[in-house]
């Protein structure tokens, strides 16, 4: 599941809570992406996964390693510390138990700003299985 969350301070600037069931390695996202290595695709590919593997803050680690003494509950640290809405909280909140990874992402990438960005994300990091 990925759900997107608007920054308050801009119209255009989002970011993305990505609550996966573990980490995608990068030779996995290349795969997924079908680009290839060392050509231009293959390094936008392999930056987005370190951004989001490797410069994202990942919420459940976060929490269970700095902030559980300070806030109790997992909705309580979503909440205070990153001012997510109630309903966006409440979605965490029920995934929190369900998923091993949630992550933070704030993407550097303009390509993943509009609309377009989540669809984009969620064809590669939650690819349909066909049968």
């Amino acid at each position: 599941m990925i759900i997107t969350v608007s920054d308050p301070d801009s119209n255009f600037r989002r970011s993305y809570l990505l609550c996966l069931h573990s980490g995608i390695e990068k030779g996995t996202l290349l795969r997924r992406a079908k680009v290839k290595v060392g050509t231009y695709a293959g390094d936008l590919i392999a930056n987005l996964h370190d951004g989001i593997f490797r410069c994202s803050i990942e919420l459940k680690r976060d929490y269970g390693k700095y902030y559980e003494v300070e806030y109790g509950t997992f909705a309580g640290y979503v909440r205070k510390r990153f001012l997510f809405p109630h309903e966006v909280v409440n979605t965490l909140s029920e995934q929190c138990s369900q998923v091993g990874l949630i992550i933070h992402y704030r993407p550097s990438f303009w390509f993943l700003e509009d609309n377009y960005g989540q669809d984009f994300l969620e064809r590669l990091l939650e690819p349909r299985r066909t049968k």
